[in-house]
């Protein structure tokens, strides 16, 4: 099998299994800077909730301790509220720039001309081999003809791949 199959086979198996939203979660940084706060508020009373329900005594003995778990209840719902609609936030709010490159994988990388790009009635999307040292790098991209430009991910997809 040549170089050029092997990459593209590698690229191809990798994309395969490969979730997207969850990288852009991981290695992006939000275009707000609020959402990251509100959503740590949010986290910690779902957590104070979570502690609060665990700590109840047995229900005879309940009395005074349901009290608590209405109160921690009741901040959940005010971090909830402060959230909106972005408790799972679109994609536009990823980002502040188009471009995700967590090791900055464009300023080195070696085309290796082997990829593939899709042209649909909303959008262009695709993905580009690139080689940074011995590493194996996947460049995709999605360009929404004119809505969002310069979307690119740079995702290692084997570190040793040229080794």
């Amino acid at each position: 099998m040549n170089t050029q199959t092997k990459t593209r086979n590698a690229i191809e198996a990798f994309l395969e299994n490969w979730d997207r939203h969850q990288w852009m979660q991981d290695h992006g940084k939000w275009a707000s800077a609020q959402w990251d706060e509100e959503r740590a508020a949010y986290d910690g009373a779902v957590e104070e909730l979570r502690a609060a329900v665990e700590s109840l005594p047995a229900a005879d003995k309940a009395d005074g301790d349901l009290d608590g778990v209405s109160a921690a209840l009741e901040a959940v719902r005010e971090a909830a509220k402060s959230l909106a609609d972005q408790v799972c936030p679109d994609e536009s709010d990823y980002t502040a720039t188009g471009t995700i490159d967590p090791a900055d994988a464009k300023s080195s990388a070696e085309d290796l001309g082997i990829g593939e790009c899709s042209r649909e009635w909303e959008c262009r999307e695709g993905w580009g081999a690139y080689r940074v040292g011995d590493a194996l790098y996947v460049r995709w991209y999605r360009d929404a003809w004119g809505v969002r430009h310069d979307r690119d991910l740079w995702v290692l997809v084997d570190d040793a791949f040229f080794a």
